[in-house]
């Protein structure tokens, strides 16, 4: 039976935020972010920048390893000459029987190595959102990407996604004003979708039509998702800091303000994501939110509550540390679990957000 995979896939969601074993510790309750940014111009509210925006180049590269990345390198390397990734036999009813459809075959991508089945979604459904937002991360030229990025405009407007990726690639290829563009309409949309949610729950489908055990298809389906936007997202706060930065030099400190402003926004959007989806997007929005704090002089006033720059901060550090603090009691436990632990923390996982589902966890097991 395959569920010692499946535990070692849960110890791998959660264990990233280790900083080492521990004794257990009281149930964490971590304050969320506020749903928008708040430095205060004196003078009344920022407007967007001005435009031409100071130019700059791109000087961001591949990083070492970080915090971020690493639960993604060590499934890689589990799945590696395993046996975690499905047949095109094993996949053959699934698929019949969801008529081969746009879901079922991105599922079909991601929990297999044969790259033909994204072509065919393409082929079948190039106005789906979640095809073209998957393809643009698979695309080879910048050309290719935009394509995809314009898609996803049209078949998802309300989706900040787009255009927060539409402004990296700007940034990439040197074109700030159209980078400051991106980001200021992102900044303006309440809603954005990388539509992880829906590729757990058609994987975990495709997994268990293949006979996999109900646990095993949820941690394997979890397992399998792809995050590269986060990469993306966090190589964009940078660009946006240096950019504010330059707008900061040429005197021009109110578009420098907007900017620091739409970023820190982009931050806190992630951030929130750990009360509805993933504890590794949140820790996104804080590297985001405190890149840019950083950049800043700790004195300035950060909110209308008076609090500055460098209070906030030290909020930000407290909210990191208690992801950390769960992920600690999740690593002392999860060696423990049982199947029956397994399916109900991935069913909560994809109702109520790995925060609470990993909260509702650790107290269960501390109950008993």
């Amino acid at each position: 039976m395959r569920i010692g995979v499946a535990i070692l896939i849960l110890g791998l969601v959660g264990g990233w935020l280790m900083l080492g074993r521990g004794k257990q510790h009281p149930t964490i309750t971590m304050p969320l972010p506020q749903p928008t940014a708040s430095l205060v111009k004196p003078n009344g509210k920022a407007t967007g920048p001005r435009l031409p925006a100071p130019r700059f180049r791109s000087n961001v590269t591949s990083e070492a390893p970080t915090e971020e990345s690493k639960v993604a390198q060590l499934i890689a390397m589990m799945e590696n000459g395993s046996t975690n990734r499905l047949t095109a036999a094993q996949l053959a009813g699934y698929l019949r029987d969801n008529r081969r459809n746009a879901e079922s075959l991105l599922a079909a991508f991601q929990t297999t190595e044969d790259k033909a089945y994204l072509p065919e979604a393409l082929e079948k459904f190039p106005h789906d959102p979640q095809v073209n937002f998957t393809a643009f991360f698979r695309s080879d030229t910048p050309k290719e990407k935009q394509q995809r990025i314009e898609a996803l405009k049209k078949a998802a407007p309300d989706n900040a996604m787009a255009n927060y990726l539409a402004a990296q690639e700007a940034f990439k290829t040197g074109n700030t004003d159209l980078a400051v563009q991106e980001l200021m309409t992102a900044s303006g949309k309440n809603g954005w979708q990388d539509y992880s949610k829906e590729f757990i729950q058609s994987a975990e489908d495709a997994y268990r039509a293949a006979g996999w055990s109900e646990a095993e298809a949820k941690a394997m389906a979890t397992a399998n998702l792809l995050l590269p936007h986060l990469s993306e997202m966090k190589n964009l706060g940078q660009h946006s800091t240096e950019l504010a930065k330059l707008y900061q030099q040429a005197g021009d400190p109110d578009s420098a303000l907007a900017i620091r402003q739409a970023a820190l926004a982009m931050g806190q959007h992630f951030e929130a994501e750990s009360v509805g989806g993933f504890l590794l997007k949140s820790l996104v929005g804080i590297n985001i939110q405190s890149q840019v704090l950083r950049s800043m002089d700790p004195a300035n006033i950060y909110d209308d509550s008076g609090r500055t720059v460098k209070d906030e901060l030290a909020t930000l550090q407290e909210r990191r540390n208690a992801l950390k603090e769960l992920g600690k009691q999740l690593d002392a436990i999860y060696p423990t679990l049982t199947e029956r632990d397994i399916v109900s923390y991935f069913d909560r996982m994809k109702t109520f957000g790995e925060l609470s589902a990993t909260q509702w966890l650790v107290n269960r097991k501390k109950a008993n």
